[in-house]
């Protein structure tokens, strides 16, 4: 491994360190009691919804940084863009197409356990505390949208 890979995951996870600090120092300072500068402009029952939602959907942002973060870290140590560079190479196309194809392969494998995440946002979370007015197919239709319209304005702007 390089010097510059090793720069590379240094700031990497310096970022990941600084976002989950501020995280737990955001969630230290939560209360769900209604301070007194609200008293009648805000209930006290909505503002501790809202504060338990806050403290619910900050540590499950945690949790899902975190793996994010490792299985990132262990793509680059494993050589996973070398995998993935040799896959995008196997077809035998010219350097653009080779290079969309290398990076429709790393958002396939970053897209899939992200559905896995916003799946329980939206219809655990967000269910929970009457957020989500969300059907599945609504999910799905929205998604299948992000994915066209990432090809259709991504695809040109990469390559």
């Amino acid at each position: 491994m390089n010097t510059l890979t090793w720069i590379i995951i240094g700031f990497y996870s310096a970022a990941y360190l600084l976002e989950t600090v501020l995280d737990v120092l955001n969630l230290r300072v939560v209360k769900e009691k209604l301070p007194p500068e609200f008293d009648g402009v805000y209930s006290e029952e909505d503002y501790e919804k809202s504060q338990k939602y806050l403290r619910e959907t900050t540590s499950f942002g945690l949790v899902k940084s975190a793996i994010f973060f490792i299985a990132t870290l262990a793509f680059i140590l494993l050589g996973g863009f070398e995998y993935a560079d040799l896959w995008a190479r196997a077809f035998g196309f010219g350097p653009i197409i080779t290079g969309l194809l290398f990076f429709f392969g790393l958002n396939c494998l970053v897209t899939l356990p992200g559905i896995v995440f916003s799946l329980y946002g939206t219809f655990i979370i967000e269910k929970k505390y009457g957020f989500n007015k969300m059907t599945a197919m609504l999910f799905v239709t929205d998604f299948i949208k992000a994915q066209v319209l990432t090809v259709l304005i991504g695809g040109p702007v990469l390559g």
